[in-house]
């Protein structure tokens, strides 16, 4: 499916995924064979939601085509009618459609940890080299995401 053209979002592709809520961070990071994966990917840093079971969704990759802040993607989901991912969204993604990421960094807005320092942290999948990296990047007010970038969303229900 993809939307049409509007001046603030690009056409968008949907992907059908499947999440295992039963897996453990750890378990669902290994489905995704990658190269290297931020230390910080710990069960205290992103604790599990109480969710159980297999839940098949459709997700989005939604792309701005701009250096946007987070504020100004939040705000853009919202309008259109998506909320930011989820890391076990994004980790679904990651292991079900490998391929992506070597096309362009994706980012999940929907789970974000404040690190030692107080900075908030996003998750995202991006490629160095041909490696597939699992890594957090700062996430700091005002900061202006890269336009090659990819924003992980689900449809609000």
């Amino acid at each position: 499916m993809v939307m049409g053209l509007d001046p603030t979002l690009r056409p968008y592709s949907t992907y059908k995924i499947t999440i295992d809520y039963s897996r453990t961070l750890t378990k669902m990071i290994e489905a995704g064979k990658y190269y290297q994966v931020d230390e910080d990917f710990t069960p205290d840093n992103f604790p599990a939601k109480r969710r159980s079971g297999v839940e098949k969704i459709e997700v989005v990759l939604v792309h701005l085509g701009y250096m946007a802040t987070t504020h100004k993607v939040l705000t853009e989901l919202d309008r259109h009618g998506f909320r930011p991912a989820t890391l076990p969204e994004l980790l679904s993604l990651g292991a079900a459609k490998p391929g992506l990421q070597r096309k362009f960094p994706i980012m999940a807005l929907g789970s974000v940890w404040q690190d030692p320092c107080g900075d908030k942290c996003a998750p995202i999948l991006y490629l160095e080299g041909s490696e597939r990296y699992l890594c957090l990047w700062v996430n700091r007010s005002g900061r202006r995401w890269v336009p090659e970038v990819r924003f992980l969303a689900v449809r609000k229900q």
